[in-house]
């Protein structure tokens, strides 16, 4: 299909700070508080990065008014091509346009492996790679942002991560960049994201990212998910599928530890106090950055903790575990069942299942609704198909009928 809205002009207005991305739908700013390493060479990419969700929400092609590389051009389109055949009718393929076009050859100094800006939000994913890369002695600076977990409003939550998360920050490397941006704004105008399904932020953390691009060769995310975890949370924003397309030809996104499960991350965090104490995850918003013990996310890392270790941390406000875990957790959803099942096997692989409430019966309560859901699947698939069967012997005979020679 191809676009049916006019082009979208985004202007690119450069402050010292940061930059003001304007257009008729919409604009969205940023800043940086390293002003010294963002992009040196006028370079607009990141421009793209964050408009690419506008692009493909409206159907409408963008024009930057600015410097890019023909390597974002033909990655924009391949990274809008794959959204729409996962979203039809939600997203749609599209492309960009530059004023100016260029290649970036890649200088000297980003042939040193050990120039990386790692995303650091505090999680449990961002903590592992951190820590593996400092055990395997790579360097890093870290990038975090304020206007997506924490909204731009909410400036003493973020003062706050940003104080629980100091100290392992501190460890981990001499350079902490904490960009603001309000594009959350704009796509939650456009309706980017769907229910219980996250789409925005990959294009947040690859704009703030390559707002940088100068200076770093490689943006390291971690995985959310292992590679089959991803399937089943799809669609979701950030992946292994379409996060390898953010490059400019010379800085590039590269997600970490997509072949770990969540629960194989956790003997590392739980040999530095500093990384465990640091952990923020929690989703009310009112205890952020604490974690309350309480919502899914907090019930689900708590579940992962006891079953890979036999015990859970003392970083919750509540340690208890309902009796309920897995019907909380909502094993009859494809990626609640994901984690569910990841729990049975991290237990049952480390001898931790007398340590899970109720594990023997909540193992048969949920595999037992998938065998009764099985069974209904395939009693519909045979009567759809013994319905489709008779329907087409009997047109055969009624042709036959009709046209039985004499």
């Amino acid at each position: 299909m191809t676009n049916n809205q006019h082009p979208i002009d985004v202007e690119v207005i450069e402050t010292y700070y940061g930059a003001v991305l304007k257009s008729r739908v919409g604009e969205i700013n940023v800043t940086t508080s390293h002003p010294e390493k963002r992009n040196r060479e006028a370079m607009t990419d990141f421009a793209a990065w964050y408009f690419l969700p506008v692009g493909m929400r409206l159907n409408a092609a963008l024009r930057i008014e600015g410097r890019g590389t023909r390597q974002t051009v033909a990655n924009f389109r391949r990274i809008s091509e794959i959204w729409q055949s996962w979203l039809p009718g939600h997203f749609y393929a599209t492309d960009v346009s530059f004023a100016e076009l260029n290649s970036r050859p890649t200088d000297v100094s980003h042939q040193n492996p050990g120039r990386d800006l790692l995303y650091f939000s505090g999680g449990l994913d961002a903590a592992y790679t951190a820590l593996a890369r400092l055990r395997d002695g790579r360097r890093q600076d870290l990038l975090t942002i304020h206007g997506m977990d924490y909204s731009l409003s909410d400036t003493a939550g973020f003062e706050a991560l940003l104080g629980k998360t100091r100290a392992f920050a501190e460890e981990l490397s001499d350079t902490r960049i904490v960009v603001k941006t309000d594009a959350y704004a704009l796509y939650n105008k456009l309706k980017v994201n769907l229910k219980r399904h996250h789409l925005s932020h990959v294009f947040a953390l690859a704009g703030a990212g390559f707002f940088h691009s100068s200076t770093y060769q490689n943006l390291i995310l971690a995985a959310d998910e292992r590679l089959d975890g991803q399937f089943l949370h799809f669609p979701w924003g950030t992946n292994s599928a379409t996060d390898h397309l953010f490059d400019d030809g010379r800085t590039k996104l590269i997600t970490a530890d997509d072949n770990l499960t969540r629960s194989e991350k956790l003997e590392l965090i739980l040999n530095s106090k500093t990384a465990l104490n640091s952990l923020a995850f929690c989703w009310n918003r009112k205890i952020q950055p604490e974690n309350c013990g309480h919502c899914r996310k907090c019930l689900l890392t708590k579940m992962m903790f006891l079953a890979a270790t036999g015990s859970v941390p003392d970083i919750f406000q509540n340690q208890s575990i309902p009796s309920d875990w897995a019907t909380r957790l909502r094993y009859r959803d494809p990626a609640g069942f994901h984690a569910v099942q990841e729990i049975f096997n991290s237990a049952l692989a480390l001898g931790h299942t007398r340590k899970i409430p109720n594990f023997t019966k909540t193992y048969e309560d949920v595999f037992g609704f998938y065998r009764r859901l099985r069974a209904i699947q395939e009693s519909k698939f045979v009567a759809y198909n013994s319905r489709w069967m008779r329907s087409a012997i009997n047109k055969l005979a009624s042709i036959g009928k009709v046209y039985r020679p004499r």
